[in-house]
């Protein structure tokens, strides 16, 4: 294993983490329960993302992150500004896994080990999974469209 692959599975468990708490930012704006419930669920897919990185990262000698790097907490900050309510807490989440798809896609376009593979596969599956979950409620809610309040506001400008 290269010192390379290592970088790049400890970076995506800090996204992991990042994502992770996104997650649970989310999910306590929201007040529609079945968007709560999902975005709660998803967040455990990421926390599980990490444990099991982590797992692989310690067999190979290695200390995985068990905090936010400065990325992560930029990820964060911009959820907690985002997510104010259903809507807004959905449209951050997308921003969030549209980067962590893009992020496995790229670890899984690398050459990982054997016993890396499946772990980033199982992660990436979850990701595909939840970006669609995503982008259907956005689509399906109208929230495709900009709010009312910003073009009031671009129209006065």
């Amino acid at each position: 294993m290269n010192q390379d692959t290592m970088t790049m599975i400890l970076n995506v468990i800090e996204l992991d983490l990042a994502a992770a708490e996104g997650y649970r930012i989310s999910a306590d704006a929201c007040v529609g329960g079945d968007l709560k419930k999902q975005l709660v669920a998803f967040g455990a897919d990421h926390e599980r993302h990490v444990a099991e990185l982590s797992d692989w990262v310690r067999a190979q000698g290695g200390e995985p992150a068990t905090e936010l790097g400065d990325v992560g907490k930029i990820i964060v900050g911009y959820t907690k500004l985002s997510s104010q309510e259903d809507r807004t807490a959905v449209l951050a989440m997308r921003g969030n896994e549209e980067l962590t798809n893009g992020t496995y896609a790229s670890a899984l376009r690398g050459e990982a080990p054997d016993d890396l593979k499946p772990i980033l596969e199982r992660g990436f599956e979850d990701e595909r999974r939840h970006i669609a979950w995503i982008r259907e409620v956005i689509s399906s809610r109208g929230w495709d469209q900009e709010p009312a309040e910003l073009r009031e506001v671009s129209k006065a400008a």
